[in-house]
């Protein structure tokens, strides 16, 4: 790994150092060439400006062996060439885990493979009994441009699907993608980890800025939990998740115009906040596996084509409304079963449902008559 109080290293004629200033690492680099051997970062708040990368880039210790480490970082990566994974923790062939919070803060750069915000496991052997990659801390990783060719996890990272299973977070996922800028991802956006490793914990992807920035390759998927995870298939339909994440998969627009052409999937809650205008792009998208949707009336979203709400929980902040506000619209076969959610809550009081209305004293959540939009409206004094 390469730490501060070294001299640096040079790869291919090129030299690259740490150094430190007001607690702030940053890596630099000079001349031509290419790192060409793994390299660890030294759980350093850490500033990477450019470079180019061959071989798989950590935020935190490369070590073999059992290692136990203390103490949380934050990595920010404002350009550079990695034409291998990156993680933001530690990895090991044995048994590594830390204990801390690990924020990865993306504003450039372009990543051929996988990108993920914790730990690493690793290893060309069976792993030995009590293998694991570990982080107990929160896992934040904040996207505002670059290009990702390869997965995003949220979670922990493994060199196969396989050894993912060696990789465990007790702490929650928190994914930010606010795309002010360009952003590119030529693969799935998964909120947990690879394979089926466990996280005790939720995760939480938010999506912000503009549609017209953002750009997702055909059939990738915004996912919600680890990329392992699956529905259970009882007489052709999807019933209950299985899945490695023990709390809630959360997904909220925020702030977001625009068309998000990406699936959407094993997300439990769903929310449209702060002034968010979407359009769903994808046709295909199907958000029967939402359990529980939150609105605010400032927001809405178009072209929703698929759905249940059967036992779904609806919840909308009624905060600023004056007459009535349409909070989702698209195809009428999305809404046929809103009289069967298991919970409605208008402006935080329970609402009851009567002939194709749920309302409460205050408020009133139905149809159009063409059935084709969700518009709640205050009641009469």
């Amino acid at each position: 790994a390469l730490t501060v109080g070294t001299l640096g290293y040079f790869y291919s004629n090129r030299y690259y150092s740490l150094t430190k200033a007001d607690d702030k690492m940053t890596l630099s680099v000079s001349e031509t060439g290419a790192v060409t051997k793994p390299t660890g970062l030294g759980a350093q708040n850490t500033t990477i400006k450019g470079g180019t990368y061959n071989r798989i880039m950590l935020g935190g210790e490369l070590q073999q062996g059992n290692h136990d480490f203390e103490g949380g970082y934050a990595i920010t990566i404002q350009n550079g060439e990695f034409a291998s994974d990156f993680a933001g923790g530690d990895a090991s062939d044995s048994k590594v885990t830390r204990n801390g919070n690990i924020t990865v803060n993306v504003s450039g750069g372009n990543f051929a493979k996988s990108f993920a915000a914790g730990s690493y496991y690793a290893t060309d052997a069976t792993p030995v009994v009590g293998a694991v990659a570990g982080v107990g801390g929160t896992l934040s990783l904040n996207i505002t441009g670059g290009t990702i060719a390869g997965r995003v996890y949220g979670g922990n990272g493994a060199m196969t699907d396989a050894l993912g299973s060696y990789t465990q977070l007790v702490g929650d996922t928190n994914i930010v993608i606010n795309a002010s800028s360009a952003i590119s991802f030529g693969d799935c956006v998964v909120a947990g980890s690879r394979g089926n490793g466990v996280i005790n914990g939720s995760t939480n992807v938010t999506v912000k800025g503009s549609g017209a920035n953002l750009t997702f390759a055909d059939d990738s998927v915004l996912f919600g939990g680890c990329s392992g995870d699956h529905y259970k298939v009882e007489g052709g339909v999807r019933t209950e998740a299985k899945t490695s994440v023990t709390g809630k998969r959360n997904l909220t627009f925020s702030a977001f115009t625009g068309d998000f052409n990406a699936e959407i999937r094993m997300f439990s809650d769903i929310s449209f906040a702060n002034n968010t205008n979407l359009n769903f792009a994808d046709t295909n998208l199907d958000l029967k596996e939402v359990g529980t949707w939150n609105f605010d009336c400032t927001s809405c979203a178009t072209n929703l084509t698929r759905n249940k709400f059967t036992g779904d929980t609806i919840n909308v902040d009624t905060t600023g409304l004056s007459l009535s506000w349409t909070l989702l619209s698209g195809d009428a076969a999305a809404f046929a079963d809103l009289g069967s959610a298991k919970s409605v809550m208008l402006g935080g009081v329970e609402a009851t449902y009567n002939d194709g209305v749920w309302s409460n004293e205050s408020f009133s959540l139905a149809l159009n008559d063409q059935k084709t939009s969700l518009i709640i409206s205050a009641n009469p004094a």
